[in-house]
């Protein structure tokens, strides 16, 4: 009978010890999925505030496009206008020079 119950509570102490092993091997393997969650929060946040860096970087580039051709359309605009006395009036001295009144070279201008 005794070396029953020594068969018995060998059996019961080694399945004890596998329970323990595999309650252990469980725990580590939860430990590093755990590990390698916090690895892709982390990774996942820093692609996150690149992806909004790249954002904010190509609305700022696109408020500097329309500024640089609001400048340029705005200087081009103005220039006409302050040219443009000028303009008439080397239209005028050219057809003071060449005898006629000059307005063929002016339409010739205002249809440009």
């Amino acid at each position: 009978m005794d070396e029953k119950i020594d068969v018995q509570s060998n059996t019961v102490n080694t399945a004890r010890d596998t329970a323990e092993n595999t309650a252990d091997a469980v725990g580590r393997d939860i430990a590093e999925i755990n590990e390698k969650i916090d690895a892709l929060i982390s990774l996942a946040e820093e692609n996150q505030m690149m992806i909004r860096n790249l954002y904010q970087r190509a609305r700022m580039a696109t408020v500097f496009i329309f500024i640089k051709w609001f400048i340029i359309i705005g200087i081009t605009v103005g220039s006409f206008y302050y040219i443009q006395p000028l303009i008439n009036n080397l239209v005028g001295i050219y057809g003071g020079l060449t005898g006629g009144t000059g307005t063929d070279l002016f339409n010739l201008i205002k249809s440009i």
